[in-house]
């Protein structure tokens, strides 16, 4: 439970964050900055905690859990998704790399369309 209550608290951070980037950038230009902001954002605090983790000093679980999968996961779950695709190219999980980065992004958007043709 308590490990619960770390993600979700973190969740609601990172979430928090992601709505104060959208209203900052939001603009009348038809490029999703705020989006884009966001992701790269969570890419960028994910990789500084993975990397201090695995070099400088290793992060406890509970910290892991509260900045990496609830704080960064809330930001953004593509900062999550590029984490696991390097995760695997560091291991040389070629084959498994591919099918997941190219099957989440070709079977994401089908989903999303099924999700809003069931709507109409």
């Amino acid at each position: 439970m308590y490990h619960f209550l770390l993600v979700f608290l973190g969740g609601g951070l990172g979430a928090a964050l992601r709505w104060v980037i959208r209203e900052t950038f939001e603009n009348p230009t038809d490029f999703p900055w705020a989006t884009f902001t966001a992701n790269l954002l969570g890419c960028l605090l994910i990789g500084l905690l993975s990397g201090w983790s695995s070099k400088s000093f290793p992060m406890q679980e509970q910290l892991f859990l509260f900045f990496a999968v609830g704080f960064c996961g809330g930001l953004t779950t593509f900062s999550s998704y590029m984490l696991e695709n390097i995760h695997l190219a560091d291991l040389q999980k070629w084959m498994i790399l591919l099918i997941y980065a190219t099957g989440s992004m070709f079977f994401g958007g089908i989903f999303l369309w099924m999700g809003r043709w069931m709507t109409t």
